[in-house]
Formats: C-alpha cells, sequence, structure tokens
C-alpha cells in the first residue's frame, strides 16, 4: 500500500500526463489558475480593492490546447441546450 501512495506524491501534473481532451471539466479549471503559464494578478495602487483575476500566457502551446478544448466544450454544451436530443 505504501507504493500506492508513493504514485500519488510522484505522478506529474495532469497537463503532463494526458491530453487536455482527457481531461475533467475541473482540471481545464485547474489549468487556467494552476499551470505554470498561469499566475493569479491583482491590481496595486493606492486604495486599490480588487479582486485577484487569473493570467496566463495564451500563446504557450499547452495554452493554446486547453483553450480549444474548453471552447470545444462550451460549443458542445449550448449545442446540447439548443437540440437536447443532439
Amino acid at each position: 500500500m505504501p507504493w500506492l501512495l508513493a504514485l500519488f506524491v510522484f505522478a506529474g501534473p495532469f497537463w503532463r500526463e494526458k491530453p487536455a481532451g482527457e481531461w475533467t471539466d475541473i482540471q481545464l479549471s485547474q489549468f487556467f489558475v494552476e499551470s505554470p503559464w498561469a499566475k493569479m494578478a491583482t491590481a496595486t495602487g493606492k486604495g486599490s480593492l480588487s479582486a485577484p483575476v487569473a493570467v496566463y500566457i495564451a500563446s504557450a502551446g499547452p495554452v493554446e490546447l486547453a483553450e480549444r478544448e474548453r471552447e470545444r466544450r462550451v460549443a458542445l454544451r449550448r449545442k446540447q441546450a439548443n437540440d437536447p436530443l443532439a
């Protein structure tokens, strides 16, 4: 059983282990805030009270693939909402 724990501890991030099409919706969302290409940013300055926003390097290959997958899923959901039998 310790080998199972080691598997989880030493497993690479999901974006290295499988293509974007195999990610769950949660993983896809996490990618845009937790991957090496994404960072949380906040406005700075006097009196700035804005909430942090996720920013990412849109030209990075993995980000482009993730964006295409996100767009594919959104289009599929829209199609299903408009035609439940599709």
